[in-house]
């Protein structure tokens, strides 16, 4: 497989450490996001780095932005993002969940990869521009599959509104709250918990 192009976020402490931080080293191409809105997620990814322990007692935590289908918005908080893979080949498994949109090789280790298409029950956008976030937990790593990367951003976990299954396609579990009533921020832990379970019981079956 050939290179392929990467924003890589690397962490001193472990990813369920709510003090974690990221600093980057990345590539200009291929991410669908021009060169201002790269050096904002460049810079910011820089400053969480020198962050104090201070940030732990704080309510705001910063997180990437992405749209998953057509329109609908969420965000990830900044703590669980591992790399942002641009869009590359991913083999798919027979026989197994339409969740699992298959592995992809990342530099010699198999990834498993979620459709969050699929996963948040959305209908399939028709962007070429997909890219894979690698989200890493006390779960472990997977990639989930996105529509598009819109930027980085700020939100308040304490201003944060309930999620409702109603709005959310019965996928209320994996949202930790609603952010400036448009942007679903995802509760990482509970997805890939309910993730890994999945793929538990593809691998005994």
């Amino acid at each position: 497989m050939s290179e392929h192009q990467s924003i890589k976020f690397k962490r001193d402490k472990k990813p369920s450490d709510d003090s974690t931080q990221g600093s980057a080293s990345h590539s200009n191409q291929g991410l669908g996001l021009d060169e201002h809105a790269r050096s904002i997620i460049r810079e910011r990814a820089k400053l969480l780095a020198e962050a104090d322990d201070a940030y732990e007692e704080s309510y705001e935590h910063d997180y990437l932005c992405f749209k998953v289908g057509a329109i609908e918005k969420y965000g990830i908080p900044f703590k669980y993002l591992d790399e942002i893979l641009e869009p590359m080949e991913i083999t798919p498994i027979p026989g197994i969940s339409k969740v699992i949109a298959g592995v992809v090789n990342r530099r010699g280790t198999v990834l498993n990869v979620i459709d969050a298409t699929t996963l948040l029950g959305l209908e399939a956008s028709e962007n070429g521009q997909k890219s894979i976030l690698v989200l890493r937990s006390r779960f472990g790593e997977i990639g989930i599959l996105i529509d598009e990367l819109v930027g980085m951003s700020k939100y308040d976990a304490s201003n944060l509104h309930p999620a409702m299954p109603s709005e959310l396609n019965n996928t209320a579990a994996y949202v930790e709250g609603i952010w400036e009533s448009t942007i679903a921020i995802l509760n990482v832990d509970a997805m890939m918990d309910s993730l890994n379970t999945q793929l538990n019981e593809v691998s005994y079956s």
